[in-house]
């Protein structure tokens, strides 16, 4: 149960189909609060209305809805199994419930949901209890719990019916549970960027305080004379004068070493140890600045895109295949899949070789969540690797191959079809088949430019003549 959407409950929901208050938690030392606890129960899961029922616990309701938080007795607290126990004992079919402790103001409120899986109605008193009869059953109309009539028992029949057939609707994913709303978050930044420009000014600093041991020219000297790449110096003094680090005059002198290069790529240097040492550091250093600038163009890109994880879940009875989902989102909102950022040419390997699209995209299977298989088997593409060529060693890939490469995958786990219109984007993808009471992920998470308020949906399956339809709510907003 959410924390944030239970707070919002305890401030400013009323009393209705949904919600009931209550003063303080039952006390089950006393008979008649076990009774009224079961009949609140049995009342909350009859009720017609879709969706989580909550019994809400340390609040007094006033008539015109002000209310006082008062919080519960703890010394009446049972264990959450006790409470379930109570209602397995005694109500037909099994009632699902949920209990939390929630802590807000300094107080505890106790908080019961009766979970929306239960759909198998009518639910009743399986035996004697108490002053209740075998039988006893009374469902939540409003604010009261008023006893069945012959009314409800059709819309049971009917609610009964419907079950015979797939059910299956969009849901939130929140804290790795499937939930009527949906959260907007940010991705996480993992890389420590204050450490890594910590390393690069001490490697400025170590280069800088090399005592240089110079070898002399000599035209007898073996090989070519080597220098700083022009590239690396650049990349060296802009960083420098962004950070506002002063390099010595004498910073890129390397003294006169040479080298000599044989075939596949092997290169023998000719000077002084620390001619050799300095020239080793300042590459190290370019390469070190060119690697940290691309992750931090790379995620400073990534750190603007917000995104939700979506499921769906058959609350039916029936199995059912061929699932089609289609997602209603304003062009506004949408982050467009292929304008996903991509790597510099210093990084984009590391970060394919790091599996980067699965951890950030794909949303990550659970015990109550299965991953989303595909009707289809997806098309995920070959990865570029190096070609071994005769005498010439080895020809690595190209960046625009690197880059080809990256979005086809990003396509690959996003397995959406995109329509576009003049206001909205339609994002459609193909479940092979789901088991009742199944909840699946989509392909992977939903991206926004900035937060949607709701998300429209429209659910086609082979076996349920009936297109579902529906929004969900962000959470985030409420």
């Amino acid at each position: 149960m959410e924390e944030d959407f239970l707070i919002e409950c305890i401030e400013n929901e009323i009393e209705n189909s949904y919600y009931d208050f209550k003063k303080d938690i039952y006390d089950f030392s006393i008979q008649k609060n076990k009774e009224d606890f079961l009949v609140d129960v049995i009342a909350f899961a009859n009720n017609h209305s879709k969706g989580n029922k909550y019994i809400i616990t340390g609040v007094k309701l006033q008539e015109d809805n002000s209310r006082t938080f008062e919080g519960i007795t703890e010394s009446k607290i049972k264990d959450g199994a006790d409470y379930q126990s109570l209602v397995n004992d005694n109500i037909e079919p099994n009632v699902i419930i949920d209990f939390k402790i929630l802590d807000y103001n300094g107080k505890k409120f106790g908080i019961f949901r009766i979970n929306d899986e239960n759909n198998d109605p009518p639910y009743f008193l399986s035996k004697q209890y108490g002053n209740l009869p075998k039988g006893f059953i009374k469902i939540r109309k409003g604010q009261k719990n008023e006893f069945v009539n012959r009314r409800d028992f059709d819309l049971f029949y009917n609610e009964k019916t419907n079950n015979e057939i797939s059910n299956i609707s969009l849901k939130g994913i929140i804290n790795k549970n499937s939930s009527d709303t949906f959260e907007i978050e940010r991705f996480q930044n993992k890389i420590d960027f204050e450490k890594c420009e910590n390393e690069i000014y001490k490697l400025i600093g170590k280069i800088s305080e090399i005592q240089l041991e110079r070898s002399s020219k000599s035209s007898l000297k073996f090989g070519n004379e080597l220098y700083v790449d022009q590239e690396d110096i650049d990349t060296i003094r802009k960083y420098a004068q962004k950070s506002s680090i002063i390099l010595k005059e004498d910073f890129f002198d390397i003294g006169y070493i040479t080298f000599f290069s044989i075939l596949q790529g092997s290169t023998n240097y000719y000077g002084t140890e620390t001619e050799k040492k300095k020239y080793k550091l300042i590459c190290d250093l370019s390469e070190m600045i060119s690697i940290f600038e691309g992750y931090k163009k790379f995620y400073d890109n990534i750190d603007r895109i917000y995104y939700t994880e979506l499921a769906i879940q058959n609350k039916g009875r029936k199995f059912d295949e061929d699932i089609e989902v289609t997602l209603k989102l304003k062009k506004d909102n949408l982050f467009n899949y292929d304008d996903f950022p991509i790597p510099s040419e210093d990084i984009i390997e590391d970060v394919i070789d790091g599996e980067f699209i699965e951890k950030y995209l794909k949303i990550e299977k659970n015990s109550e969540i299965n991953e989303y298989t595909g009707k289809y088997i997806r098309n995920i593409p070959s990865i570029p690797r190096p070609i071994k060529l005769p005498t010439l060693g080895y020809s690595n890939p190209s960046y625009e191959s690197y880059i080809e490469y990256f979005k086809e995958y990003v396509k690959s786990v996003a397995d959406y079809e995109i329509i576009e219109t003049d206001e909205y984007y339609f994002l459609k993808y193909e479940q092979k088949n789901i088991k009742p009471n199944e909840v699946i992920s989509l392909p992977s998470k939903i991206l926004f430019k900035k937060m949607p308020e709701e998300i429209e949906y429209e659910i086609k399956t082979k076996y349920n003549p009936n297109i579902q339809k529906g929004k969900i709510l962000n959470n985030n907003s409420k």
